[in-house]
């Protein structure tokens, strides 16, 4: 049997398109049709966080070609998510200027020390 595994796989830097696209030729020229082993060899030659990740979110029951749609998933969304930074400083902005929001409330009552109210005045306070 053909050991698709050593004769393709993302380790070598080409992309997800190239490794699926190399290795579904591999498998139509040596004839393979075993599922099982064909997905095994899939996965085995991934990189290592594709493959990591498919180990831990791969379905047992998924066919040949649902691994590869999931696959294709996790590689665009990783490369979305690469392209995203949540904060880019802009040098050109002011530095900025504490809002009124930002100001520390001054109040006139200092509630820490104040001594606790008797049964009669937490019911006067009540009504």
């Amino acid at each position: 049997m053909l050991s698709l595994a050593s004769n393709v796989s993302t380790k070598e830097k080409q992309s997800l398109e190239q490794y699926i696209a190399t290795f579904l030729i591999l498998q139509a020229e040596a004839n393979l049709t075993e599922e099982g082993y064909l997905i095994r060899r899939l996965v085995s030659g991934l990189n290592e966080r594709l493959r990591d990740k498919m180990i831990t979110n791969g379905k047992a029951t998924w066919t040949m070609q649902e691994h590869i749609n999931q696959l294709r998933e996790w590689e665009s969304s990783h490369n979305v998510y690469k392209g995203f930074t949540p904060f880019r400083h802009n040098p050109a902005l002011s530095p900025g200027v504490p809002m009124d929001v930002d100001k520390k409330k001054l109040t006139s009552i200092h509630t820490q020390n104040l001594p606790k109210l008797t049964p009669e005045e937490r019911q006067r306070v009540r009504v």
